[in-house]
């Protein structure tokens, strides 16, 4: 396959067809480091439009947190549809934990999820306030911990 074209260090991107430089403009590929074809911009969008119009069934589901935990803790939702697509564009689509580039597509590491900053079994909230995109991975790892206590847990897998 052929690579894309540079002009002046920029590449074009194949939505919007505007030259932009690569580091800053551009998500970075997790498997080889290269950048996406879409910029930022044009991700977020085409992104945001096809999770509007077509929202898998367990995207949707989500939304309302797992009802086990919400039960526990006795949370009642206020976080609608509308206020978690607003919130995962405003973390451009990314881990708010590791950062990773997230996909709506299922069963992968980098699925989105939908991460409580405080966890609901220690009196965080079901709101757009308490709640952020996260990795499938970073998710399922922090578990019911505060984002301290998993920070401090991740300095030392780092190590």
């Amino acid at each position: 396959m052929p690579r894309r074209k540079e002009v002046e260090g920029k590449i074009q991107c194949i939505s919007c067809k505007d030259w932009k430089h690569p580091v800053p403009d551009f998500h970075r590929r997790t498997d080889n480091g290269r950048p996406y074809s879409k910029c930022k911009a044009c991700h977020i969008k085409h992104s945001t439009e096809r999770l509007r119009q077509n929202p898998p069934p367990w995207y949707v589901k989500d939304v309302n947190a797992s009802k086990s935990d919400a039960k526990a803790a006795k949370a009642i939702s206020t976080l609608t549809a509308e206020q978690w697509f607003e919130v995962v564009v405003k973390h451009d689509y990314c881990c708010y934990l590791c950062g990773t580039l997230l996909t709506v597509e299922s069963k992968k590491t980098n699925t989105i999820t939908l991460e409580h900053i405080v966890p609901l079994l220690r009196g965080g909230t079901n709101s757009s306030d308490n709640v952020a995109p996260a990795c499938f991975f970073c998710n399922s790892a922090k578990r019911n911990m505060t984002l301290d206590e998993f920070k401090g847990i991740a300095r030392k897998w780092a190590a």
